[in-house]
């Protein structure tokens, strides 16, 4: 069997000469010169033209890990889940912010199995011992005041930074921020605001409010000085606590590159993560973000490089493709098919686009797949999508063999953007 591609150096973060678009260098001579994004937004008042996308009231959680509670922010009291403390003493914290619109929408993530492509529950943290916040913000969520896109809400993520300093059993020098999407944008926001975060995880965050669909926002998005207001780009440099800014390489890549690009700030890292999306790594960022609070010291600055983050992602992909492997592999079993001889097995992908598949059927065919297919499906009755289909020769005894054949095809998916739908018989 013949499996040449190497998968170890696809997925170790970029430096940053990596990048590979140019991006505009943030302008406003006023916000370059701001202490912090509140000295710039003195004075100011925005002009909302829109009401944001509704929202239930939070309902209390049928979990006994979560709690919910109440904190006081500029336009009156907010709801929010927090989770127990693990035990007595003091604890380590983070306020964690829920990507999409409205920001911060607090729901069922919190108690309720989530994809392993997918998991923006940030249930880690809970997990690793780390007494976890998510806020809601306003005008969402049955709360007082209106939703201001970015604006507002940094009030309201720093009242939530209050709310929990004030608590017995929170370290108040150990307390995080981190985001994702939506919410990593705010983070960095926030991080410009304000010095009393222990540190901060800006997870696929925009580089401009303006970057969003329009439809999504609440402000005139014509009106730069609005828009500048609300763009972490032109604050990274307000920046005071330690900052990580992670994507994956399909993400929102121009948003990264860009503020990669106008970064001279050096609290802030940045992190591509390699052959990953916006979403699948959130388990495995999650999960080393927490690992690395959880066994920080008191006082000890915490340590988080761009390698360790793609090699998590490595590691975590190959747990889930392998734990897949073994179930198909149990189910051959039971349809009693032979483990001891050599035979062909099919790899299956898919997409909607057919020439994506067909350079990803030609380098698999360089790495030992043989006879490859390519047939058409109607998904709707108006669109099509098509299936690849290649077979290799293994020994299924061979756990080795096995897991090389679904980690070659993988990668070979990933890397031209297709989905990998697994093997069989």
């Amino acid at each position: 069997m013949k499996l040449g591609i190497v998968i170890a150096f696809l997925v170790v973060a970029a430096p940053a000469s990596s990048a590979q678009a140019e991006a505009p260098a943030s302008t406003g001579a006023a916000v370059a010169t701001a202490e912090s994004l509140l000295d710039a937004r003195r004075g100011f008042a925005t002009q909302l033209t829109r009401a944001g996308s509704a929202a239930p009231a939070l309902a209390a959680p049928p979990v006994d890990f979560l709690t919910l509670v109440k904190f006081e922010s500029p336009v009156g009291p907010l709801s929010a889940y927090l989770t127990a403390p693990p035990g007595p003493g003091k604890h380590p914290a983070i306020i964690w912010i829920e990507g999409g619109f409205p920001i911060g929408a607090s729901g069922a993530l919190q108690w309720e199995p989530q994809p392993f492509d997918n998991d923006a529950s940030a249930s880690d943290f809970r997990r690793a011992g780390i007494v976890t916040m998510f806020p809601t913000l306003r005008g969402s969520r049955g709360n007082p005041g209106r939703q201001e896109s970015f604006f507002g809400e940094v009030e309201d993520v720093l009242a939530a930074l209050e709310f929990l300093r004030q608590l017995e059993h929170i370290d108040r020098e150990r307390i995080y921020l981190g985001g994702h999407s939506t919410g990593g944008t705010l983070a960095l926001l926030v991080a410009a605001s304000t010095d009393k975060f222990r540190g901060v995880f800006a997870l696929g965050p925009a580089a401009r409010a303006s970057d969003y669909d329009e439809s999504d926002l609440t402000f005139d998005v014509a009106n730069p000085r609005e828009d500048q207001l609300r763009s972490p780009i032109e604050f990274l440099h307000a920046v005071r606590s330690p900052t990580w800014v992670i994507e994956g390489l399909a993400g929102n890549f121009d948003a990264f590159v860009e503020l990669r690009k106008a970064n001279k700030n050096p609290r802030l890292t940045f992190a591509l993560v390699q052959l990953a999306d916006h979403v699948d790594h959130l388990a495995s960022t999650n999960r080393l973000i927490a690992r690395k609070i959880a066994l920080a010291a008191p006082g000890a600055a915490l340590s988080l490089t761009d390698t360790e983050i793609g090699l998590a992602y490595v590691e975590f992909w190959q747990a889930v493709r392998e734990s897949e492997d073994l179930r198909t592999l149990a189910r051959l079993r039971l349809e009693g098919v032979s483990f001891d001889k050599p035979q062909r097995f099919r790899h299956y992908a898919s997409s909607h686009e057919r020439e994506q598949l067909e350079l990803a059927a030609a380098d698999a065919v360089k790495n030992g797949f043989a006879q490859p297919e390519i047939t058409e499906h109607a998904e709707d009755g108006e669109t099509s999508y098509f299936v690849l289909v290649l077979s290799i020769e293994v020994r299924l005894k061979s756990l080795d063999a096995v897991f090389k054949a679904s980690a070659a095809m993988e990668t070979i998916a990933k890397i031209h953007g297709v989905q990998y739908d697994g093997w069989g018989a």
